[in-house]
C-alpha cells in the first residue's frame, strides 16, 4: 500500500484535507499445496457446467492494479464566537478490503483429507472410523496426518464431494464512508453535534452455492455428477445510514456530561461475509423460492436488514464530583466523593426465521430453508397466552421480555391455504408452516429474511468512588461500581427454528448470549457483561 495526504487551508475559514491510498492485493501463492482455479475464460456465474479449472499452481483471480482509494475532508467555521462558535464538517472516502477471506477458503487435490470421524475413503488412504487417535501416531494411522499424495499432473475429474473456489474475476470489495455533522458550541463549555453518516459496501465478497446439478462433472466430480461447489465472489453489497446526535460538556465545576443518540438503518444481502458449512449447522445458503427456482438462480442472496441492524441507540455519561464541604467533620465524611452515572439502551435486534436448517437442493446438503407466513394469524404472543405457551412446554409460568413468538398448532386448512405442508408438530407452528416442493424440490416460502425482531437491552450501571490524599504525592482511592442498578431483565433472542422445540422462547439472558455460539449463550463471561444481573464489585487504588 502507499498514501499521500495534504492538508490546504483554503480561507481563514475553509480547511480541506485530501489524499489517496493505493492498494495492491496479488492472488495468494500457496506454499503447502496447489489449489484449483478456474479458467475465466469458461466461467459462466450463472451456470458452472461450462467451468473449466487450470492447471495447479495457476493464479485463482487476475491481479488488479487500479485499486485507488481517494479520501476528502472539508471544515468551515460558520462562527468564531468565543462562546458561540459553529463549524461544520463533511468527508468522504474509499477504503479497500483485502479479500484475504476468500483466499483462506480455497480448496485443491491436496486439503481432501481423511479425518477419524469417519471411514477414509480418499485414495491411497482408507481405512475405518476409530474413536481417538493416539499418539505417537502410527503408520497405520498415518492418513489422520498426511494428506493424500497427488502427482504434480492428474487427470480430471476429481471427485471430493464439496469444493470451495474464488470467482476468477474477483476484484477486492470496497467501501464508499461519508459524513456531514455541524457543531455548535453552546455557552463556552457546552456543545451539540447532528450528523449523518453513511456507508456503502460495493462488491463485497459472498460465498454462492452451485449444486451438483449445476457443475462440471469433467472437472470437478465423477464425470457423470459434480461436486457441491462454493465460489466466493463479489456478489454482496450493504449500505448502511445513521442519524448521529450528541450533546457534550465539559468537565468544569464538578460536572461533565455526554447524552448521544443514534438512529440507524444496516441493509444487506448477507450479513456474515464467507461464512458456509455444508454440514447441517450453518449456511448462509438457502433454498429458492418458486419464482428463483424457475429461473435457475445459483445465488440466494436476500436483501434485507443486517443481522446487526439496531434502530435506536441512546445513553449518556455523567461525572459529578461532590463538592467539598468547609467544616472539618463534614470534609472528612463527605469530602472527595465523585459519582458517575452511565445509561444505555439499544433497540432489538432482527431474528431470521428458518423452517428447516438441513435442506438439499440438487445434491447440495445443509442448506437452509425459510417458512411460508400465515396472514391473519399473530406472528407474537403477550400476556396469558404467552405465559401459556411457556408452561405447556414445561418451562413454567412466565413469560419474559413480555412476549414470545407465537407456538400454536396450525391447523391443516391454514398450512393448505398457503401451499404449505400438512401441519405437523415440527413443521408448522404459530404463523409459520413449511411450503409444500415444487416438482419434488423443497423450496422456500415468502417470510423474508431478519423479519423479525427479538427484545431491546437497557442498563443502567452507577459508580462511586473517594480519593484520600494522604501524601503530596499519593493518595488512595476507594471505588464501588453496581452494574444493572434496579436489576432488569435482559433476554436473549427467542429460538427462530420453526422445526426445534424451543421455537419461539428465549432460551438465555441478554448477558450469556452475548457473544455466544448458540441459543443457549456460552458467550462473553455472564457476571460483568452487559445485560446480566445486578452485581457489584469493589475495589482499592493507589496513585503516586
Amino acid at each position: 500500500s502507499a498514501y499521500a495526504q495534504d492538508t490546504w487551508r483554503i480561507t481563514d475559514r475553509l480547511t480541506a484535507t485530501y489524499g489517496v491510498r493505493w492498494d495492491l492485493n496479488p492472488p495468494v501463492d500457496y506454499l503447502t499445496f496447489p489449489v484449483f482455479a478456474i479458467d475465466p475464460d469458461t466461467w459462466n456465474p450463472a451456470d458452472a457446467r461450462t467451468m473449466k479449472v487450470l492447471p495447479l499452481g495457476a493464479a485463482t483471480f487476475e491481479t488488479r492494479w487500479a485499486n485507488f482509494a481517494p479520501r476528502l475532508g472539508l471544515a468551515y467555521q460558520l462562527s468564531r464566537s468565543n462562546r458561540w462558535a459553529r463549524v461544520v464538517r463533511a468527508g468522504y472516502g474509499v477504503f479497500y478490503d483485502s479479500g484475504a477471506n476468500a483466499a483462506a477458503t480455497v480448496q485443491g487435490p491436496y486439503s481432501a483429507r481423511c479425518n477419524n470421524l469417519a471411514p477414509c475413503t480418499l485414495p491411497p488412504y482408507t481405512g475405518p472410523a476409530i474413536a481417538t487417535v493416539p499418539f505417537p501416531v502410527s503408520v497405520a494411522n498415518q492418513r489422520f496426518v498426511v494428506p493424500p499424495v497427488f502427482p504434480d499432473q492428474f487427470t480430471f475429474p476429481i471427485s471430493q464431494g464439496t469444493d470451495q473456489l474464488i470467482d476468477p474475476r474477483f476484484s477486492l470489495p470496497y467501501v464508499h464512508e461519508m459524513n456531514l455533522t455541524l457543531e455548535q458550541q453552546i455557552a463556552g463549555r457546552q456543545s451539540l453535534e447532528i450528523g449523518y453518516v453513511g456507508a456503502l459496501g460495493r462488491h463485497l465478497l459472498a460465498p454462492v452455492l452451485y449444486p451438483p446439478n449445476r457443475v462440471n462433472p469433467a472437472y470437478l466430480g465423477n464425470g457423470t455428477v459434480g461436486d457441491t461447489l462454493t465460489v466466493f465472489r463479489n456478489a454482496a453489497d450493504s449500505e448502511y445510514h445513521a442519524l448521529v446526535t450528541k450533546f457534550q460538556r465539559q468537565f468544569s465545576h464538578g460536572l461533565g456530561a455526554i447524552v448521544s443518540y443514534t438512529w440507524s438503518h444496516s441493509i444487506d444481502t448477507q450479513s456474515t461475509g464467507n461464512s458456509v458449512n455444508l454440514n447441517g449447522v450453518s449456511t448462509q445458503a438457502f433454498l429458492p423460492t418458486a419464482a428463483e427456482l424457475a429461473a435457475g438462480l445459483p445465488s440466494f442472496l436476500r436483501r434485507a436488514s443486517s443481522d446487526f441492524d439496531i434502530r435506536h441507540n441512546f445513553g449518556f455519561s455523567v461525572v459529578y464530583e461532590a463538592p467539598t464541604p468547609r467544616q472539618p467533620l463534614a470534609r472528612a465524611l463527605l469530602g472527595h466523593w465523585t459519582l458517575a452515572p452511565i445509561y444505555h439502551y439499544q433497540g432489538a435486534m432482527p431474528l431470521d426465521v428458518i423452517a428447516n436448517a438441513t435442506a438439499t437442493i440438487g445434491g447440495a446438503t445443509g442448506v437452509g430453508q425459510r417458512p411460508m407466513l400465515i396472514p391473519g394469524v399473530p406472528i407474537y404472543v403477550t400476556g396469558s397466552d404467552c405465559v401459556a405457551q411457556y408452561a405447556a412446554s414445561g418451562r413454567g409460568s412466565i413469560c419474559p421480555g413480555g412476549r414470545a413468538l407465537n407456538a400454536a398448532p396450525v391447523s391443516a386448512s391454514a398450512a393448505a391455504s398457503v401451499g404449505c405442508l400438512a401441519p405437523t408438530t415440527s413443521n408448522a407452528k404459530g404463523a409459520f408452516c413449511t411450503p409444500a416442493p415444487v416438482g419434488g424440490q423443497a423450496i422456500s416460502g415468502n417470510a423474508g429474511r431478519n423479519i423479525l425482531r427479538g427484545f431491546p437491552l437497557q442498563e443502567l450501571d452507577f459508580s462511586v468512588h473517594r480519593d484520600f490524599p494522604f501524601k503530596e504525592r499519593f493518595r488512595l482511592r476507594f471505588q464501588a461500581d453496581l452494574f444493572n442498578v434496579f436489576n432488569h431483565p435482559n433476554f436473549g433472542p427467542p429460538g427462530s427454528n420453526v422445526s426445534a422445540t424451543n421455537f419461539g422462547f428465549s432460551g438465555a439472558m441478554a448477558n450469556s448470549f452475548l457473544g455466544g455460539s448458540s441459543s443457549s449463550g456460552a458467550g462473553f463471561n455472564p457476571v460483568f457483561s452487559t445485560g446480566a444481573p445486578r452485581n457489584a464489585q469493589f475495589a482499592l487504588k493507589l496513585f503516586f
